[in-house]
């Protein structure tokens, strides 16, 4: 029997309800990332505005803009499944969120590439139209990012090159995805942190395994590489513990 809605929990709030969804996944929202959500909880402000790269469904998309309701989310989802992310933001009446069907990586163009739809599944080999965030940024004339939540599955280092001058001018949170889908590009979660403690990142905070929260506590300076130190979250709610694996080579 299919099912006619799929619901995601929200750490102290109410599930939200998702009529566009994957079957094969419908297991896995109820219980999705609750660490990661509840810092958003906890932490998000109302007029935030918010970069949510690979939004996938929309489920992160749908608890930032009930998060935020004075401030905005621009959701990025390059594959066939934006038509699922905008059911479900109609379904809410999202309407501080703009749906927005680009690649993110680390420069802009039209080229072909392998894409994840559904991680788990084969890749999607088609031409996609990329833009990195910096370039968004400008062209939308964004003044001010306080959040990126990024998980590309496989591209994430990539999406972070192409955001550093917005890293370095407006010093956003950023909560990014790390993890072994990094190899599909020959790339690894050393490599991505090194990167961002070449911008200055001193410490980032894991979340469910493997996503990595930053935010720089100085201003950007040209200093040394010190390497980020790591703060593995015990999330006594959700009775998980992070597995130490997804930090293999750093």
């Amino acid at each position: 029997m299919t099912s006619s809605y799929a619901y995601t929990g929200v750490p102290g709030g109410e599930p939200i309800e998702l009529p566009a969804f994957y079957e094969e996944f419908l297991d896995y929202y109820p219980n999705c990332e609750p660490a990661t959500k509840r810092w958003f909880v906890q932490n998000a402000r109302p007029d935030w505005v918010v970069l949510d790269c690979g939004a996938h469904i929309g489920y992160y998309s749908i608890l930032f803009s009930k998060l935020c309701p004075e401030g905005r989310v621009y959701a990025f989802e390059p594959t066939s499944t934006y038509h699922m992310l905008e059911t479900n933001l109609r379904h809410h009446d999202a309407r501080n969120v703009v749906p927005v069907r680009l690649a993110l990586g680390d420069r802009a163009g039209d080229r072909k590439e392998d894409i994840f739809r559904i991680w788990g599944k084969a890749a999607e080999r088609d031409v996609y139209p990329f833009t990195t965030i910096d370039a968004f940024v400008a062209e939308q004339g964004i003044q001010r990012i306080d959040a990126v939540k990024i998980d590309v599955d496989s591209f994430d280092l990539e999406v972070l090159k192409g955001a550093r001058e917005t890293l370095i001018k407006q010093n956003p949170y950023v909560m990014v995805e790390l993890n072994h889908a990094l190899g599909c590009r020959g790339q690894s979660v050393a490599q991505a942190l090194e990167w961002m403690a070449g911008l200055g990142y001193e410490e980032a905070k894991v979340f469910d395994n493997e996503n990595f929260l930053f935010k720089r506590r100085n201003r950007f300076s040209e200093a040394p590489i010190t390497p980020c130190r790591i703060v593995l979250n015990f999330d006594g709610n959700s009775g998980e513990a992070p597995d130490q694996s997804v930090l293999d080579g750093i």
